[in-house]
């Protein structure tokens, strides 16, 4: 029994372990300025930073790190309710990159929360 346990925590832990490292090299970058330099299209990643404005558009909100600004689309259906949209709130958004040389990138939001 105590052998089974040992081995489903391995496997958690090794497992928990390739998912950090996944995403470590899947899209953390510094700065949204990095991001927006870095021109790579479908990229997924997670950025800290604030909603400054509502665009015109239902679902798009301007989002800043200091660094840069992006739009970020957020579907109601990856809104969480107890979320502030205000420029104090700090947040945690992750997503997909759709970069654009037109200047309206832009970052499909599937998961918003509050930065701790």
């Amino acid at each position: 029994m105590k052998r089974r346990n040992v081995l489903a925590l391995a496997l958690v832990f090794a497992w928990v372990g390739a998912h950090a490292q996944s995403d470590a090299a899947h899209g953390f970058p510094a700065s949204i300025a990095q991001l927006l330099a870095s021109r790579q299209d479908a990229r997924q990643v997670t950025l800290q930073g604030r909603i400054v404005s509502r665009v015109e558009e239902d679902e798009l909100f301007r989002f800043s790190d200091g660094t840069a600004a992006i739009l970020l689309k957020v579907d109601h259906k990856h809104w969480p309710h107890p979320v502030r949209v205000d420029p104090a709130a700090s947040l945690l958004v992750s997503g997909d990159f759709d970069f654009e040389s037109s200047g309206k990138s832009k970052l499909k939001v599937f998961s918003i929360r509050p930065a701790r």
